[in-house]
């Protein structure tokens, strides 16, 4: 096997899977800023509405429609009178807590981290293009051909998420 088509091989999966990773930790941690905003509270669909740990209401307040956050806010003499205020605000004018009711793929934050994951994939899938052109062995252009068409499903799987949540 020749050097070049080795190194350009492990270059591209490298690129791959620093894509994969960047895509899972940027799920984790929308999932995490998700539950810790939120930890204690639940989340009534019907009357869109939280309900804080000693059973009071949380009501929508006002929803930022270029950042797709909703914000609920507790009434101030529930907050104030609450035993468990130290642990859970220091506002006076009772709990807020926003809210992004969708999904991560459905926020704002996917397209910068779609955006980087595509990048990646699209220069690996050039890195390959060139790499297939160059390369004379038949097996070592299967294996490129394969690798590529690989890459271009994931790539398209990606955008097409993009483009259906705009």
């Amino acid at each position: 096997m020749d050097a070049e088509f080795i190194l350009a091989s492990g270059y591209a999966a490298f690129l791959v899977s620093v894509s994969a990773a960047l895509e899972a930790v940027a799920r984790y941690t929308h999932r995490r800023a998700q539950t810790s905003s939120t930890q204690g509270f639940t989340y009534v669909p019907e009357n869109d509405l939280w309900r804080c740990p000693s059973g009071q209401h949380l009501h929508r307040e006002s929803y930022d429609e270029t950042f797709r956050i909703a914000r609920y806010r507790a009434q101030p003499h529930h907050c104030n009178n609450c035993t468990m205020k130290s642990r859970c605000t220091d506002s006076n004018s009772g709990r807020v807590l926003e809210h992004q009711p969708e999904s991560w793929v459905q926020s704002g934050m996917r397209r910068f981290h779609r955006g980087m994951s595509l990048t990646l994939l699209a220069l690996a899938a050039m890195i390959l293009v060139i790499e297939i052109v160059r390369q004379q062995q038949r097996p070592e252009q299967i294996f490129i051909a394969g690798f590529l068409l690989c890459l271009g499903l994931a790539g398209i799987r990606l955008a097409s998420s993009l483009r259906t949540q705009s």
